[in-house]
């Protein structure tokens, strides 16, 4: 297999790179890309044989779930139920950013997803070049980060192509991810609001809206 790389602007896409990358994962191809904190490797969510070949390339273990990423806020009121007031706040706040949200699965949410539990994680990356080709895809787009697991994330094209190159269909060059760091995890299903993994928006950041969130230990 031979990779295609092709440059993008993630802030603002040029058309053809979005369409192109659309269609490879509308095949059920995997393409990587950035975000505004790593690389991530995207896989479209409702297409099973992709998302079992993502798990097989980064050597993902599948009781790991995968994180969807949103072109919009409205997504979640598909994907999940149940879901607190305070959730619909931090997304009317922190999307689209680097916060993600665990919440109550719906139906929609493909097993493979959600690792066969009855959560499921999901954001509105910030950078527009994700939420574009979320929209040109028409779904969401599980975003693990670009790397072999258990191995340092990628910031850039060529270290997803350190890991990658010849295994996946594409690449979306955006130059260097911005923080490098990845995504604060903050669990809505447990009462009070649990921070999973402190990430991009810190501790601090969410107290303001959840005063009494409890930190994971």
């Amino acid at each position: 297999m031979i990779t295609e790389i092709i440059v993008v602007n993630p802030d603002r896409p040029e058309e053809y790179a979005i369409a192109r990358a659309a269609e490879v994962l509308r095949q059920g191809g995997l393409v990587a890309f950035p975000t505004e904190t790593v690389y991530a490797l995207g896989a479209a969510a409702f297409n099973l044989r992709a998302l079992d070949r993502l798990y097989q390339v980064k050597g993902r273990p599948r009781q790991r779930p995968l994180i969807m990423g949103l072109d919009s806020a409205s997504w979640m009121y598909r994907l999940a139920i149940d879901i607190p007031e305070t959730a619909v706040n931090l997304a009317d706040v922190f999307w689209p950013g680097p916060l993600t949200l665990v919440l109550k699965r719906s139906g929609m949410v493909p097993n493979m997803v959600a690792a066969g539990g009855e959560t499921v994680a999901m954001r509105v990356p910030g950078l527009a070049s994700v939420r574009r080709l979320v929209a040109a895809l028409g779904m969401p787009v599980v975003i693990p980060s670009a790397n072999f697991a258990g191995e340092p994330s990628s910031h850039d094209a060529a270290g997803v192509l350190s890991f990658f190159d010849g295994r996946i269909e594409m690449v979306l060059d955006g130059g260097r991810c911005g923080s490098g760091i990845e995504t604060t995890l903050l669990d809505m299903t447990s009462r009070p609001p649990r921070l999973l993994r402190c990430g991009a928006i810190v501790e601090e950041d969410l107290l303001g809206y959840i005063p009494n969130l409890e930190a994971h230990k």
